[in-house]
């Protein structure tokens, strides 16, 4: 057992001294900062990155257990898809596949778009196989991966302004390659 400190330098002395090797701290490490406030630790980026690869993973697979085991919520997806609406009928489709699939697995914001991407592409393959509305060109492609993700940042409840927001964050040269995308596949 410990004897109390006898005074007030003895105090002193042990919180200003390192905690003798593998034993406990004297003073009690609490993990707040002088003030009672949280200590901010700076995230390791490789460690975030790789959080966000894990879970876009885990999203995708959970897209193709819906769509490659789940036959009837992927058939209902599949009819969906119209020929009066062909572009914006998939894209409602993934749409909604994706909010279900996060919905199921609480998906992180970062792995949203690449999942939906990944997802555009499975579900454009299985409706050209079911041939409801014959198959999707490249062109109706690129439409169907554009509405998809305007449809997905509207349903997350992201504004116009914030897109904007997040776009003029972007070098200018990225921006202008996905205007230019964007503009082409607009005049397709």
């Amino acid at each position: 057992m410990e004897k109390p400190m006898e005074n007030e330098e003895q105090a002193m002395q042990a919180q200003t001294q390192p905690p003798p090797e593998g034993g406990p701290d004297p003073v009690g490490d609490t993990g707040q900062g002088p003030q009672g406030e949280p200590e901010m630790t700076e995230a390791d980026p490789a460690d975030v990155d790789m959080l966000v690869v894990e879970e876009t993973v885990r999203a995708i697979q959970a897209v193709s257990q819906v769509l490659y085991t789940e036959e009837a919520v992927s058939d209902k997806l599949l009819a969906m898809v119209n020929d009066k609406e062909k572009v914006g009928s998939a894209a409602k489709a993934v749409v909604m596949l994706i909010t279900q699939v996060d919905g199921k697995i609480d998906m992180m914001e970062e792995a949203i778009a690449p999942t939906a991407a990944y997802a555009v592409d499975r579900f454009l393959e299985l409706a050209d196989a079911a041939g409801n509305v014959g198959e999707f060109s490249e062109t109706e492609s690129k439409q169907v991966m554009m509405t998809t993700m305007e449809l997905i940042l509207e349903s997350y409840g992201v504004t116009p302004e914030e897109r904007q927001a997040t776009i003029g964050d972007m070098p200018q040269e990225e921006t202008d390659q996905y205007g230019n995308l964007y503009q082409e596949t607009l005049n397709a």
